[in-house]
């Protein structure tokens, strides 16, 4: 089944022209990354794609469907490179929020939703964050609670924009496993726009680069080439 799926895509601030012509493809079970420098477009293709912002020409399609918005689709979790911490509430309650539609769905009692809660902190080492405000977290921990939040959800698609931010090596090193875990395991399609490309190249099966307005597909092989050229030279 095709995921997402953009056709000639075109998008510009005023004057400027951020890119054009382009063209993504991934089914459901992808890991799909979007590389670029700041300030190519990556997050915009992804707000594109989300239904926050509309293309000046193209089309965007997301689970075989054009899209218009995807902000209520509770098939679809979306992690944001600026995550919102001045919501004066509990984890907990953050979680329960997460959930709800679950909740509604399945038929939830209290303490099955206690327990998922429980499960999916525990997936990123945050037990002990589950009764402390969210506000009071620091960055590190709001962004994994944040993948928690994402995942409750049981989604067919997890879009993430930067992940890794203000994460340490270990806790970047535990992120990128839960994330391929539910990639394998669960057959979650991820769209992801990382800098981190060497720490999951093994992961991920499709890749992406946006440059001078443009973006062309690479393969793994191709990327892995490039990237111990870059090494060799001194290069990021």
């Amino acid at each position: 089944m095709e995921v997402v799926k953009t056709k000639d895509l075109a998008f510009s601030y005023g004057d400027l022209n951020l890119f054009k012509n382009v063209n993504i493809d991934i089914k459901s079970g992808d890991y799909a990354i979007i590389m670029g420098n700041n300030g190519a477009g990556k997050s915009t293709i992804l707000k594109l794609i989300l239904g926050k912002l509309k293309p000046n020409l193209g089309s965007i399609f997301v689970f075989e469907k054009k899209v218009e918005s995807l902000l209520k689709d509770t098939r679809v979790s979306y992690v944001s490179q600026f995550l919102k911490s001045e919501f004066p509430i509990e984890v907990k309650e953050f979680m329960e929020l997460g959930m709800y539609s679950r909740i509604k769905r399945e038929k939830l009692s209290k303490n099955i939703v206690l327990d998922e809660i429980k499960k999916y902190l525990n997936l990123i080492d945050g037990e002990a964050l589950l009764r402390k405000s969210l506000a009071d977290l620091s960055g590190g921990e709001k962004r994994k609670v944040y993948l928690a939040n994402a995942l409750i959800k049981k989604p067919d698609l997890l879009i993430l924009d930067e992940p890794t931010s203000n994460l340490d090596e270990i806790s970047r090193d535990k992120f990128h496993k839960i994330v391929k875990m539910v990639n394998r395991d669960n057959n979650l399609t991820i769209l992801a726009i990382s800098h981190d490309v060497r720490s999951i190249i093994d992961d991920a099966n499709k890749f992406y680069c946006l440059e001078n307005g443009s973006l062309i597909e690479l393969s793994k092989s191709s990327l892995k080439e490039e990237l111990s050229h870059m090494h060799k030279h001194g290069g990021n």
